[in-house]
């Protein structure tokens, strides 16, 4: 049997946890007697097995256990796109080659399931109406780690059953949308550690050989890690995304202490260093801060070097598709993300952004689920070659219309520059036009 360890910093709060599987035609879910049944088979290394509740219907079912439940409800019309914003406004989300927010906007129907504590699901109203009444609330907080496992599992089964697939899936606890490939890649984990948490990017701009140097702020990961995890600029932002991963799933497990100074290792040749960062403003519990080194120690070669400590992990079709965009300028384009640097954290040498700071039911509860975006600036040059085509319109109209009638040399500098490198093309004519009237008279 494998062991839940339960070590993360969420302990004794009773809160639902959500993902909603997005379909763009409809789709034909499987009995749930079936479902159950299938479900059961990959809970079973875990010790958990659910059992199916009266409260069945055409749309809905109700499995649990005497300690949680799980709700899947299908729905045979879109999510409302406001539960969406925040994850669609994350410069990952919006540099994912996958294109979700096409994805968002044309889906029609959906799966939803539900994880929580107690042996039945109690809506907002129902807990309301027994605080009133002076009635205890009796259900017992299970670990956040075990729910995240019995949620995985779910959407798991899900996927192996219901067709067509879907075309995205929001994980609402960390409120970050996926490919139904990269969740499958994560078959096989006891805790599917890549959905758990969402990378906030930040840049001072520095980039070299045509690569940005970005950071990134593992939102979340303090629920787990009992600190916010934050990694410094770096030209190997997606590798160190995995090593984070890779950090936590081993913290979780046990493997790893993640104590100050620790140094871990990665692969044969790479080391990560762990360092604590005092209590700052917006990290009010620290920072752990994590950097990668040549690897110093004297490891024996080989795959088996490190099976103490990595756990087997497939690779999503996703994690091999670089994030492309161009940077204004250059004749090769930047396998990086062009994010405006925030603020600096005092003189550590380290810039991040401040997180959100919630309490885990405002973050992972089903009414609340949709977490507040991290805020990030972007600058207004970065705004003309973002993907987010409505920002890159705007900032377009605004200035080509400003220095065409002030100064249509400039306006014709603009409108060329765009037509090469912006998203509207056509509309650089028209600007185009109206300068050259300009400069013949």
């Amino acid at each position: 049997m494998m062991r839940i360890m339960g070590r993360g910093a969420v302990e004794n709060t009773t809160l639902n946890i959500d993902a909603a599987l997005l379909f763009d035609e409809a789709y034909n879910a499987p009995a749930f007697t079936d479902y159950l049944a299938a479900l059961n088979r990959r809970l079973a290394p875990v010790d958990i097995q659910l059992r199916q509740t009266g409260l069945t219907e055409d749309a809905f079912v109700l499995f649990n256990t005497d300690d949680l439940h799980v709700l899947v409800s299908l729905n045979r019309q879109p999510l409302a796109a406001e539960g969406f914003a925040s994850a669609l406004a994350s410069p990952l989300t919006q540099m994912n080659p996958a294109g979700f927010a096409d994805r968002v906007a044309g889906h029609r129907q959906n799966i939803f399931i539900t994880v929580g504590d107690g042996p039945i699901a109690k809506t907002p109203a129902l807990l309301e109406m027994e605080q009133k009444l002076g009635m205890p609330d009796d259900r017992k907080a299970v670990a956040l780690e075990l729910k995240l496992t019995l949620l995985h599992r779910a959407v798991l089964a899900m996927l192996d059953a219901v067709t067509p697939q879907p075309t995205a899936i929001h994980w609402c606890q960390s409120d970050t949308l996926h490919t139904p490939a990269k969740v499958q890649a994560t078959d096989g984990m006891i805790l599917p550690v890549p959905l758990m948490t969402h990378p906030g990017l930040f840049s001072s701009g520095r980039a070299e050989d045509g690569r940005r140097y970005v950071g990134f702020v593992s939102n979340h990961s303090k629920w787990f890690c009992g600190k916010t995890i934050v990694v410094p600029e770096t030209a190997e932002t997606s590798r160190m995304m995995a090593l984070v991963d890779f950090l936590i799933e081993g913290f979780l497990a046990g493997r790893l202490g993640l104590r100050d100074g620790d140094l871990v290792p990665f692969s044969q040749f790479e080391t990560a260093r762990i360092r604590h960062l005092p209590p700052s403003d917006g990290f009010p519990e620290g920072q752990i801060e994590v950097t990668m080194e040549e690897a110093a120690l004297d490891l024996p070669s080989g795959p088996q070097s490190f099976a103490s400590l990595r756990a087997p992990r497939q690779k999503s079709p996703e994690e091999d598709l670089p994030i492309v965009l161009k940077e204004p300028g250059a004749d090769q384009p930047l396998v990086q993300d062009p994010i405006a640097p925030p603020p600096d954290n005092g003189d550590k040498g380290l810039k991040t952004p401040p997180p959100t700071a919630a309490a885990p039911a405002e973050r992972f509860g089903k009414g609340t689920r949709y977490a507040p975006k991290t805020t990030t600036t972007i600058s207004l040059w970065d705004k003309l070659f973002t993907p987010n085509k409505e920002a890159s319109l705007f900032t377009y109209l605004a200035l080509s219309f400003f220095v065409t009638t002030w100064s249509p040399v400039v306006g014709v500098g603009l409108v060329v520059l765009n037509w090469v490198k912006g998203p509207y093309p056509t509309l650089t004519l028209v600007f185009a036009f109206f300068a050259l009237i300009r400069l013949s008279t």
